[in-house]
Parts: C-alpha cells; sequence; structure tokens
C-alpha cells in the first residue's frame, strides 16, 4: 500500500493554482493569468512609491515598500520556478517515487512518515503566519487614522498603495478594487507561505532518505558477503537521488503597518534556515554510518567501495542563499541583529 507523499494538501493546492505540479493541465494559462495580475499589481504599487517617495510620510513610505518589496519578491520566485519547471517536475517526480516505493520496511516507513508529520505542522503554521499577517494588514491600513487625506479623496484609503492612471474614488470602482486587492494580497501570502513549506518538505524528504541510507549502511555488515555488493549498490544510487535532489534547488503607526510583515519575513527566514541546520545534520550522519559500519571486514573490492562513500560524503550537504551564504541557525542569529539594529534606528530617526 503506497504511502502518503510528503507534499500536503496546501503545498499541492498552491502549486496547482500556480501551474506548477507536475503534469497539471492549464499550467500555461494559469502562468499567463499570474503574470497578468501580478506583473500589473506590481507595476502600479512601484509607480506610487517612485511617485510619493519624496513627498510622503515615512510610515506610508514603509508600508508601500515593505508590501511592494514582499510582492516583487514573490512574483521574481514565480518566475523562478516556472522557467525552472522540468527540473523542479522531476524532483517531485523522484519524491512520489520513494513515497510509493513497495520494497519499503517498516523501519523505513517510520523515517519518512515521522517527517511527513513535522511538514503538516510547518505547513498549518505557515497557512495561519501568512492569513494572520494578510488579515492583521489589512486592519491595520483600513482602521488605523494617518493624514493621507491630501492623497485621496473623501479620506478613503486603498488596502494597497498602488497609484492608478484613472480615479478609482467613484463608487462601485472603489469597492471592487478594494475587494480585488484584499484577494491579491491574500493570494500572495498563501503562494509565499507554500512555497516556504514546499521548500521544507523536500529537505524534510531528503532527511528521511539520508536516515534511511544510513540505516542501510549499518545493516550491510549483518548481510552475507553475496549480498554486499549488490547492498552497497543500492546505498550508492540513494545516495546519487539525494544529491540530485540537492543540486536542484532562494513609530506605534510604522509598527502596526510593517510588524506583521516582518514577523512574516523573519518566519520565512527562520524556516529557510532551520532547513538549512537540519539537512547539514542529517547529511553528517552518512560519514557517521559509514565508519560504524564493519567495512573492515569486508572483502578488499567493497572495502574500496565503503571508502569511495566516505570520500562522497566528506563535505556536509548544505542550503545555500545563491552560493553567497549558508542557511543555518548562526546565520539566522546574525540575521535577526542586523535587523533589530535597522528597526531601532529607524524608530529613533522617526
Amino acid at each position: 500500500m503506497a504511502l502518503k507523499t510528503i507534499i500536503t494538501y496546501p503545498i499541492e493546492v498552491c502549486l496547482r493554482l500556480i501551474g506548477l505540479w507536475p503534469n497539471s493541465s492549464y499550467r500555461i494559462l494559469q502562468r499567463i493569468f499570474w503574470t497578468i495580475v501580478m506583473g500589473t499589481c506590481v507595476t502600479f504599487q512601484i509607480w506610487y512609491c517612485i511617485t510619493y517617495f519624496k513627498t510622503v510620510d515615512l510610515p506610508d513610505l514603509l508600508d508601500g515598500l515593505s508590501v511592494t518589496l514582499s510582492n516583487t519578491i514573490t512574483f521574481i520566485k514565480l518566475i523562478i520556478l516556472w522557467f525552472n519547471y522540468r527540473k523542479l517536475r522531476n524532483i517531485l517526480l523522484v519524491v512520489f517515487e520513494d513515497w510509493n516505493n513497495c520494497a519499503l520496511t517498516d523501519q523505513n516507513k517510520e523515517f519518512m512518515t515521522d517527517n511527513l508529520v513535522t511538514c503538516s505542522r510547518i505547513s498549518k503554521f505557515l497557512v495561519v503566519i501568512y492569513s494572520m499577517t494578510c488579515i492583521l494588514y489589512s486592519a491595520s491600513t483600513m482602521l488605523l487614522s494617518d493624514d493621507i487625506g491630501e492623497l485621496n479623496s473623501n479620506n478613503k484609503k486603498l488596502l494597497l498603495k498602488m497609484r492608478f492612471p484613472f480615479d478609482v474614488m467613484i463608487f462601485p470602482l472603489y469597492e471592487f478594487i478594494t475587494i480585488a486587492q484584499f484577494a491579491f494580497e491574500y493570494s500572495v501570502a498563501f503562494m509565499a507561505g507554500m512555497l516556504m513549506a514546499l521548500s521544507a518538505a523536500l529537505v524534510l524528504h531528503i532527511g528521511s532518505q539520508i536516515d534511511i541510507v544510513c540505516q542501510e549502511l549499518i545493516d550491510v555488515s549483518n548481510h552475507c558477503e553475496d549480498e554486499v555488493s549488490y547492498l552497497l549498490k543500492r546505498v550508492i544510487i540513494k545516495h546519487q537521488r539525494i544529491l540530485y535532489s540537492l543540486d536542484t534547488e532562494q513609530g506605534p503607526t510604522i509598527v502596526a503597518k510593517c510588524f506583521p510583515y516582518y514577523v512574516a519575513v523573519i518566519c520565512e527566514a527562520f524556516v529557510l534556515c532551520y532547513t538549512g541546520e537540519y539537512l547539514t545534520s542529517k547529511s553528517e550522519n552518512i560519514n557517521r554510518a559509514a565508519y560504524a559500519m564493519f567495512w573492515y571486514n569486508l572483502n578488499q573490492q567493497n572495502s574500496r567501495t565503503v571508502l569511495l562513500i566516505l570520500m562522497g560524503t566528506q563535505s556536509p550537504f548544505t542550503l545555500t542563499a545563491g552560493k553567497f551564504v549558508t542557511l543555518c541557525v548562526e546565520t539566522f542569529a546574525n540575521m535577526l541583529k542586523v535587523s533589530a539594529s535597522y528597526i531601532s534606528i529607524l524608530l529613533a530617526m522617526y
């Protein structure tokens, strides 16, 4: 009986929504739709920031910039994933194949189902965080008063800071655009959260495969000499699949408006750095397991094979941000220190 896949239902919904699910229908139309929608909205947001950069108050400027940058980054992520669709599709097919492998032992299934529970919790956590971020931001924007009467007639405020080439403050256009902005921002928040959950799911899956490789390495010495060569070949194949998966893988008003997005960005950075630390820790287990097995009792050919495995596991697996910085707990701590310093400077200046 096939196991559940580590790609949870919210992640699947997101991938289907943006045209990244393997062999899904209408993915070209979905990509065109999101390109038009996100390209138009981001353009209007950037237009607002450029137009009112020198005249708008600091809270409104930070509000517009924070949301604009967040949406722009999500849009760039989508474009990168669309261009690398074939690679992502192959990775997901490898994941599905691993989970539908009928030859899995009970212990191997336990390794994988443990990570399934963790991935499900991460997905739910990110859905809640990003949903609350969007709702709190919308409430703070529409309910908190600020002095932008000179920018919007009749003191009406748009949910997102955008500049349109026409008057949007007339009924019912204003109401329609406000609802459309909320739907757009919630969709973008959901996409951003689920893309983070997808990254965590793939790393957790690799972690479970590393556990399986370590267990098979330890069990090699318990088999007869005729089976050792076959088992070592299977371990090497699993290790190569793991390497393939890794190769294919980025004042009160001010606080009230920007804090939810700050929390969301911090949560996103934490998930990336935590999964990077988890992957590095798991990869070191392969080397330990290879050392722990009784490889010196094997024949010369199999001993050389084990030595090749040891040489291939000398460098731990790492997640990097564009190969510029390694994602780990230390990096996350440094990010917190720097971001806290910037916030304190902004508050002192304001």
